[in-house]
Protein backbone atom coordinates (compact mmCIF):
# COMPACT_ATOMS: atom_id res chain seq x y z
CA UNK A 1 0.00 0.00 0.00
CA UNK A 2 1.71 3.80 -1.04
CA UNK A 3 2.41 5.59 1.63
CA UNK A 4 0.62 8.66 1.95
CA UNK A 5 2.07 12.06 1.70
CA UNK A 6 2.42 12.96 5.43
CA UNK A 7 3.77 9.50 6.14
CA UNK A 8 6.27 10.51 3.34
CA UNK A 9 7.07 13.69 5.02
CA UNK A 10 7.38 12.01 8.00
CA UNK A 11 10.00 9.64 6.81
CA UNK A 12 11.94 12.89 6.26
CA UNK A 13 12.13 14.04 9.47
CA UNK A 14 15.77 12.26 11.30
CA UNK A 15 13.91 11.54 14.25
CA UNK A 16 11.65 9.06 16.08
CA UNK A 17 7.92 10.44 15.66
CA UNK A 18 4.73 9.53 16.01
CA UNK A 19 1.05 10.65 14.33
CA UNK A 20 -1.67 10.52 16.78
CA UNK A 21 -4.94 12.17 17.26
CA UNK A 22 -6.86 13.24 20.09
CA UNK A 23 -10.74 13.85 20.23
CA UNK A 24 -11.60 17.55 21.34
CA UNK A 25 -15.29 18.70 21.41
CA UNK A 26 -16.12 17.26 18.24
CA UNK A 27 -12.66 17.38 16.11
CA UNK A 28 -9.69 14.80 15.81
CA UNK A 29 -6.86 16.50 16.30
CA UNK A 30 -3.84 14.93 14.25
CA UNK A 31 -0.21 16.06 15.61
CA UNK A 32 3.21 14.58 15.49
CA UNK A 33 5.01 13.75 18.56
CA UNK A 34 8.87 13.59 19.25
CA UNK A 35 11.37 14.17 21.99
CA UNK A 36 11.56 14.38 25.77
CA UNK A 37 12.19 16.88 28.18
CA UNK A 38 9.94 20.06 28.19
CA UNK A 39 6.70 20.64 26.29
CA UNK A 40 7.25 22.50 22.96
CA UNK A 41 3.61 23.28 21.42
CA UNK A 42 4.11 23.90 17.51
CA UNK A 43 1.70 25.48 16.01
CA UNK A 44 1.81 25.89 12.32
CA UNK A 45 0.73 29.40 9.86
CA UNK A 46 -2.48 29.55 7.38
CA UNK A 47 -3.94 25.80 6.72
CA UNK A 48 -0.47 24.42 6.29
CA UNK A 49 -0.69 21.91 9.34
CA UNK A 50 1.96 20.27 11.05
CA UNK A 51 4.50 19.40 8.03
CA UNK A 52 5.66 22.96 7.97
CA UNK A 53 8.15 22.29 11.28
CA UNK A 54 9.24 19.32 9.42
CA UNK A 55 13.13 20.94 8.73
CA UNK A 56 12.84 21.92 12.80
CA UNK A 57 11.67 19.01 14.44
CA UNK A 58 14.29 16.76 14.60
CA UNK A 59 16.84 19.25 16.27
CA UNK A 60 14.63 20.48 18.72
CA UNK A 61 13.18 16.70 19.75
CA UNK A 62 16.87 16.49 20.95
CA UNK A 63 16.54 18.47 23.58
CA UNK A 64 12.37 19.22 24.59
CA UNK A 65 9.08 17.19 23.99
CA UNK A 66 7.91 18.02 20.67
CA UNK A 67 3.71 18.24 20.26
CA UNK A 68 2.98 19.57 16.11
CA UNK A 69 -0.47 20.05 16.17
CA UNK A 70 -3.07 20.43 12.64
CA UNK A 71 -5.23 22.89 13.59
CA UNK A 72 -9.12 22.19 12.73
CA UNK A 73 -9.29 22.46 8.91
CA UNK A 74 -5.37 21.46 8.65
CA UNK A 75 -3.14 18.09 7.93
CA UNK A 76 -5.18 15.40 8.59
CA UNK A 77 -7.48 16.83 11.60
CA UNK A 78 -11.41 17.13 11.26
CA UNK A 79 -12.05 19.80 8.11
CA UNK A 80 -14.25 22.87 9.09
CA UNK A 81 -15.44 25.83 6.42
CA UNK A 82 -13.04 28.55 6.85
CA UNK A 83 -15.28 31.22 5.28
CA UNK A 84 -17.68 31.66 8.18
CA UNK A 85 -15.39 29.84 10.94
CA UNK A 86 -14.67 31.99 14.45
CA UNK A 87 -11.31 30.83 14.75
CA UNK A 88 -10.78 32.08 18.26
CA UNK A 89 -13.25 28.95 18.88
CA UNK A 90 -12.03 26.55 15.98
CA UNK A 91 -8.32 27.66 16.82
CA UNK A 92 -7.34 29.21 20.29
CA UNK A 93 -9.84 26.99 22.41
CA UNK A 94 -9.09 24.17 20.38
CA UNK A 95 -5.10 24.28 21.29
CA UNK A 96 -6.19 25.69 25.07
CA UNK A 97 -8.09 22.22 25.12
CA UNK A 98 -5.26 19.96 23.99
CA UNK A 99 -2.74 21.16 26.23
CA UNK A 100 -5.14 20.55 29.05
CA UNK A 101 -6.52 17.17 27.79
CA UNK A 102 -2.41 16.42 27.32
CA UNK A 103 -1.92 17.47 31.01
CA UNK A 104 1.18 19.63 29.24
CA UNK A 105 2.98 21.77 32.01
CA UNK A 106 5.65 24.72 31.60
CA UNK A 107 4.89 24.42 28.24
CA UNK A 108 6.65 26.38 25.48
CA UNK A 109 4.05 27.50 22.41
CA UNK A 110 6.19 28.28 18.87
CA UNK A 111 3.17 30.06 16.45
CA UNK A 112 4.04 30.85 13.14
CA UNK A 113 1.78 33.69 11.55
CA UNK A 114 -1.52 32.77 12.37
CA UNK A 115 0.19 30.51 14.88
CA UNK A 116 1.84 33.05 16.68
CA UNK A 117 -1.46 35.49 17.16
CA UNK A 118 -2.83 31.83 18.75
CA UNK A 119 -0.11 31.63 21.15
CA UNK A 120 -0.23 35.39 21.94
CA UNK A 121 -4.16 35.15 22.17
CA UNK A 122 -3.12 32.70 25.23
CA UNK A 123 -0.35 34.66 26.32
CA UNK A 124 -2.99 37.41 26.97
CA UNK A 125 -5.02 35.05 29.04
CA UNK A 126 -2.32 34.42 31.50
CA UNK A 127 -2.49 30.73 31.09
CA UNK A 128 -1.02 28.00 34.21
CA UNK A 129 0.52 26.06 31.89
CA UNK A 130 2.36 28.21 29.55
CA UNK A 131 5.87 29.03 30.53
CA UNK A 132 6.66 31.24 27.43
CA UNK A 133 5.84 32.09 24.23
CA UNK A 134 8.08 32.14 20.32
CA UNK A 135 5.63 34.20 17.63
CA UNK A 136 7.22 34.29 14.56
CA UNK A 137 6.25 36.79 11.75
CA UNK A 138 2.69 37.00 13.70
CA UNK A 139 -0.74 38.33 13.34
CA UNK A 140 -2.00 40.46 15.37
CA UNK A 141 0.32 43.48 15.67
CA UNK A 142 -1.33 45.46 12.75
CA UNK A 143 -4.57 45.51 11.05
CA UNK A 144 -2.44 45.95 7.31
CA UNK A 145 -2.88 43.61 4.64
CA UNK A 146 -0.95 43.50 1.43
CA UNK A 147 -2.24 45.14 -2.02
CA UNK A 148 -1.88 41.66 -3.28
CA UNK A 149 -3.99 39.74 -1.17
CA UNK A 150 -6.68 42.24 -0.60
CA UNK A 151 -9.01 41.05 -3.49
CA UNK A 152 -9.39 38.29 -1.31
CA UNK A 153 -11.59 40.01 0.90
CA UNK A 154 -13.94 39.76 -1.60
CA UNK A 155 -15.73 36.09 -1.21
CA UNK A 156 -16.86 35.20 -4.32
CA UNK A 157 -13.16 36.08 -6.17
CA UNK A 158 -11.81 34.15 -3.20
CA UNK A 159 -13.76 31.50 -4.15
CA UNK A 160 -13.84 31.90 -7.91
CA UNK A 161 -9.73 32.02 -7.54
CA UNK A 162 -9.39 28.47 -5.24
CA UNK A 163 -11.50 26.94 -8.17
CA UNK A 164 -9.36 28.19 -10.81
CA UNK A 165 -6.28 29.84 -11.55
CA UNK A 166 -5.27 28.85 -7.65
CA UNK A 167 -6.88 24.95 -7.22
CA UNK A 168 -5.06 23.01 -5.55
CA UNK A 169 -2.02 21.18 -7.71
CA UNK A 170 1.44 20.68 -6.98
CA UNK A 171 2.97 23.89 -9.14
CA UNK A 172 -0.24 26.22 -7.72
CA UNK A 173 0.91 25.54 -4.12
CA UNK A 174 4.52 25.80 -4.31
CA UNK A 175 3.47 28.90 -6.23
CA UNK A 176 1.20 30.37 -3.58
CA UNK A 177 4.19 29.25 -0.52
CA UNK A 178 6.95 30.58 -2.30
CA UNK A 179 5.12 34.07 -2.81
CA UNK A 180 5.57 34.60 0.76
CA UNK A 181 9.14 33.35 0.74
CA UNK A 182 12.67 35.49 -0.31
CA UNK A 183 14.38 32.47 -0.74
CA UNK A 184 11.99 29.41 -2.16
CA UNK A 185 15.24 26.52 -2.44
CA UNK A 186 14.11 25.23 0.63
CA UNK A 187 10.77 23.69 -0.37
CA UNK A 188 10.79 20.14 -0.48
CA UNK A 189 8.55 18.22 -2.78
CA UNK A 190 7.23 15.85 0.09
CA UNK A 191 6.17 18.99 1.77
CA UNK A 192 4.08 20.42 -1.26
CA UNK A 193 2.70 17.54 -1.79
CA UNK A 194 2.02 17.14 2.19
CA UNK A 195 0.29 20.43 1.63
CA UNK A 196 -1.73 20.06 -1.44
CA UNK A 197 -2.77 16.51 -0.30
CA UNK A 198 -4.38 18.35 2.31
CA UNK A 199 -5.97 20.61 0.90
CA UNK A 200 -7.67 18.07 -1.84
CA UNK A 201 -9.44 16.81 1.02
CA UNK A 202 -11.93 19.30 1.52
CA UNK A 203 -12.28 22.50 -1.05
CA UNK A 204 -14.08 24.27 2.33
CA UNK A 205 -10.07 24.11 3.36
CA UNK A 206 -8.84 26.37 0.69
CA UNK A 207 -5.83 28.65 2.05
CA UNK A 208 -7.56 31.17 0.16
CA UNK A 209 -10.95 31.09 1.86
CA UNK A 210 -9.07 31.02 5.20
CA UNK A 211 -7.20 34.49 4.61
CA UNK A 212 -10.98 36.00 3.30
CA UNK A 213 -11.80 34.93 7.05
CA UNK A 214 -9.46 37.48 8.28
CA UNK A 215 -10.82 40.81 6.64
CA UNK A 216 -12.82 43.22 8.00
CA UNK A 217 -12.66 44.99 4.54
CA UNK A 218 -10.84 45.38 1.52
CA UNK A 219 -7.90 47.20 3.05
CA UNK A 220 -7.99 45.68 6.58
CA UNK A 221 -7.89 42.85 8.95
CA UNK A 222 -10.33 42.14 11.47
CA UNK A 223 -10.55 43.76 15.01
CA UNK A 224 -10.64 40.69 16.44
CA UNK A 225 -7.15 39.46 15.28
CA UNK A 226 -5.76 42.67 16.59
CA UNK A 227 -3.89 42.26 20.26
CA UNK A 228 -2.45 45.54 20.81
CA UNK A 229 -5.16 46.67 23.66
CA UNK A 230 -4.15 43.25 25.39
CA UNK A 231 -0.50 42.78 24.92
CA UNK A 232 0.27 44.92 28.32
CA UNK A 233 -1.38 41.79 30.21
CA UNK A 234 1.28 38.93 29.26
CA UNK A 235 2.99 38.00 32.15
CA UNK A 236 5.52 35.15 31.15
CA UNK A 237 8.46 35.92 28.71
CA UNK A 238 7.86 36.63 25.00
CA UNK A 239 10.13 35.81 22.03
CA UNK A 240 9.55 37.99 18.36
CA UNK A 241 11.17 36.53 15.56
CA UNK A 242 10.60 38.51 12.70
CA UNK A 243 12.19 38.76 9.42
CA UNK A 244 13.27 41.97 7.25
CA UNK A 245 11.75 40.81 3.58
CA UNK A 246 8.43 39.42 4.66
CA UNK A 247 6.11 40.44 2.40
CA UNK A 248 2.63 39.43 3.98
CA UNK A 249 3.41 40.99 8.25
CA UNK A 250 5.67 43.50 7.18
CA UNK A 251 8.40 43.99 10.02
CA UNK A 252 7.18 48.05 9.53
CA UNK A 253 3.83 47.81 10.27
CA UNK A 254 4.62 45.14 13.19
CA UNK A 255 7.24 46.10 14.73
CA UNK A 256 5.57 49.59 16.90
CA UNK A 257 3.63 47.29 18.33
CA UNK A 258 5.72 45.11 19.89
CA UNK A 259 6.94 47.07 23.03
CA UNK A 260 3.31 46.87 24.45
CA UNK A 261 4.73 43.56 25.34
CA UNK A 262 6.13 43.80 29.09
CA UNK A 263 8.84 41.18 28.91
CA UNK A 264 10.23 40.44 25.25
CA UNK A 265 12.79 39.89 23.49
CA UNK A 266 13.45 40.07 19.25
CA UNK A 267 15.19 39.00 16.71
CA UNK A 268 14.69 40.37 13.43
CA UNK A 269 16.30 37.73 10.29
CA UNK A 270 18.19 39.65 7.14
CA UNK A 271 17.41 38.48 3.91
CA UNK A 272 14.23 36.40 4.76
CA UNK A 273 10.41 35.89 4.04
CA UNK A 274 7.66 34.72 6.16
CA UNK A 275 8.66 31.29 6.98
CA UNK A 276 11.95 31.90 8.37
CA UNK A 277 11.59 28.19 9.70
CA UNK A 278 12.03 26.83 6.73
CA UNK A 279 14.02 29.57 4.76
CA UNK A 280 17.03 29.66 7.68
CA UNK A 281 16.16 27.04 9.53
CA UNK A 282 19.38 25.85 11.10
CA UNK A 283 19.61 29.73 12.04
CA UNK A 284 16.17 29.48 13.39
CA UNK A 285 16.36 25.93 15.61
CA UNK A 286 19.71 27.58 17.39
CA UNK A 287 17.86 30.98 18.05
CA UNK A 288 14.81 28.92 19.27
CA UNK A 289 17.08 26.24 21.37
CA UNK A 290 19.16 29.40 22.54
CA UNK A 291 15.94 31.18 23.70
CA UNK A 292 14.37 28.37 25.65
CA UNK A 293 17.63 27.35 27.55
CA UNK A 294 18.01 30.51 29.09
CA UNK A 295 14.34 31.52 29.63
CA UNK A 296 12.61 28.44 30.67
CA UNK A 297 15.13 26.56 33.33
Amino acid sequence: MEKSAEQKLQNLIPTKSQIKKVSIDSYNINYLEAGAGQPIILIHGLNIGWGEWHQNIAELAKYFKIYALDLPGSGNSTKIDFHNADLEKKFVKIVDKFIIIKKIADAVIIGHSIGGWIALKLATQNKKYLKSVIAVNSLGFSDYMPWRFRILAFYPIALLLSKTVMKPSPKNIKNFVASVMNESSSLKKEFIDYFCESINKEFITHPFLLINNLFASFAKIKKGFILKDSLNRIKCPVFLIASDKDPLIPLKKTEPAFNLIPNFKKIIIPNTGHVPLLEQSEYFNAIVINFIKKHNA
